[in-house]
């Protein structure tokens, strides 16, 4: 099917969306009832299983002649539902695990992160793509984050599964996966939000928690109250040139710089520097002026490729970041991240 949607026997996409929010190529279902997630993921066509069966190969013993035996690492991933015929998806490794990366496991945990957080969660869309290789869900939470009472903020969960991938990704974004081309973008996305989960692991309850913990969704309404309170810390020019050298060279001291890496230092302070005045939102009164501000402006310059850049700051497929070379090591956005939002609540201390 187009956009690599996979399908249902009597055609139809394994897809559903949310009223008021169909998918441009105009495929799927709309969601009986946004708040019932295991109903929502049978009308999806999550309902089959991933099954992982060993390849049978030919060697020959000490006189040459061939025997058929089980194959030591080459096993399948084959798509099992009942009434159908088994789908054959990919080869994998040994290490690749059943458990855990199974459609109906987007079930489990989105219920688990709808009673660690304030607001109920509904599924916004889900489906499956590939032949059913890829599977995806995404959850919008009623609960809003207000600063003052403006900048409403609502969170999207985002579940992304795949067998051709080494790991399930699981991310904050404010876009709904609709189909394979979304897909792929927020699967290779390598912004700070997300998170990976190998398929060497499971997803049992120790893993959901830990991962409801990572995403830092559990109260919400402390993330709205420091909020606020970075709005009442005033910034003007200079004092946003230190937070953002703070943020940008952590325990390094900025005397230590050769005089390569000092204009390169220069360089992303011109670009935080345009992040706080032109970045998204940032005409918002709570955030001009403030250490609010300040802190969008990096988390929009982490997310976001510079406008007046050929391309993006990340310098590998991985995510890593050579803009903070200022040692061995690189720094990923979520580092990036930590930092600026580490030294805003010192400001408003």
């Amino acid at each position: 099917m187009a956009h690599e949607l996979d399908t249902f026997a009597d055609g139809r996409a394994r897809m559903v969306y949310a009223e008021g929010i169909r998918p441009w190529h105009g495929l799927g279902q709309e969601i009986t009832n946004p708040y019932d997630i295991p109903g929502t993921c049978k009308e999806a066509g999550l309902t089959f299983r991933y099954v992982v069966v060993r390849d049978k190969i030919y060697i020959q013993d000490a006189d040459g002649i061939e025997y058929p035996t089980w194959a030591e690492y080459n096993r399948t991933v084959v798509k099992r539902e009942p009434g159908v015929g088994d789908v054959q998806l990919t080869g994998v490794g040994s290490h690749w695990q059943v458990k855990g990366h199974q459609p109906q496991d987007l079930v489990a945990f989105f219920q688990e992160v709808s009673h660690r957080v304030e607001g109920t969660a509904r599924i916004t869309t889900a489906g499956s793509l590939r032949r059913g290789g890829c599977v995806f869900g995404a959850a919008k939470f009623d609960r809003q984050v207000r600063v003052f009472g403006q900048d409403p903020t609502d969170f999207y969960l985002v579940y992304l599964m795949s067998v051709y991938k080494a790991a399930d990704k699981i991310m904050l974004s404010g876009v709904n996966i609709v189909c394979n081309n979304t897909f792929e973008a927020a699967f290779n996305r390598s912004g700070a939000s997300a998170i990976s989960l190998p398929h060497y692991g499971t997803l049992d309850d120790d893993a959901v928690d830990s991962l409801v913990d990572r995403i830092g969704l559990v109260d919400l309404s402390a993330v709205e109250d420091d909020l606020t309170k970075l709005v009442l810390v005033d910034l003007n020019q200079r004092d946003r040139e230190d937070y953002f050298t703070k943020v940008l060279l952590g325990e390094a001291s900025i005397m230590s710089l050769t005089d390569k890496r000092l204009q390169k230092h220069e360089d992303q302070l011109t670009e935080l520097e345009r992040c706080y005045i032109d970045g998204p939102g940032q005409d918002q009164a709570v955030r001009q002026g403030t250490a609010y501000g300040a802190w969008n402006a990096v988390t929009n310059w982490v997310d976001r490729p510079d406008p007046n850049q050929a391309t993006g700051r990340r310098s590998t497929a991985e995510g890593k970041w050579s803009s903070i070379l200022y040692g061995s090591s690189f720094d990923s956005g979520r580092q990036i991240k930590r930092r600026a939002w580490d030294n805003a609540l010192a400001l408003a201390a």
